[in-house]
């Protein structure tokens, strides 16, 4: 057993070895040039966090404090309430932006949101009445987006009450 255990590795050994026929393999000489400089190493530079957007905010303003901004030209009035009901009777004057279509309508009125913030107008946002939510909600919204924005509780019941349009 031990012979044969012999034999396989001698002739593993026998295997390995380099022919006598072949000429022995030599080293090329390594050249004598000098070494390339490590390359410039900057340390990584990260960047620059982005400050968070601006967050707007949120007020409340009565409708005599609305007159006087009207008057003056200083005022942007912003219907939260569904197109229908804006295309059948609004503030005058006012856009439309619907919380329930808020993100849809949103790219659409916000140059003259910024145009109206360039012009130093007061953005009112407005509902149907003061029992209405979507004017606050609207109002949040858009303060995230970096407006301050008044809220005008008595919306368009007190409005009309009050006799100023239609």
């Amino acid at each position: 057993m031990k012979v044969a255990v012999l034999l396989s590795f001698a002739t593993l050994l026998a295997s390995c070895a380099p022919s006598p026929s072949a000429p022995p393999v030599v080293a090329a000489p390594a050249e004598s040039t000098p070494a390339a400089p490590p390359p410039e190493t900057r340390p990584e530079r990260k960047p620059e966090p982005q400050p968070a957007p601006r967050r707007g905010k949120v007020s409340s303003i009565a409708i005599d404090q609305i007159f006087p901004l009207r008057l003056e030209g200083r005022v942007l009035m912003v219907d939260v309430r569904r197109k229908l009901f804006h295309q059948l009777g609004h503030i005058d004057g006012s856009i439309n932006l619907p919380l329930v279509d808020f993100e849809n309508a949103y790219p659409g009125v916000k140059p003259q949101l910024e145009a109206a913030v360039a012009a130093g107008k007061v953005i009112v946002v407005y509902c149907q009445n003061e029992t209405c939510p979507d004017s606050r909600t609207t109002a949040d919204a858009l303060a995230a987006r970096g407006f301050d924005v008044a809220v005008y509780r008595g919306g368009l019941d007190e409005w009309r009450a009050v006799g100023v349009d239609p």
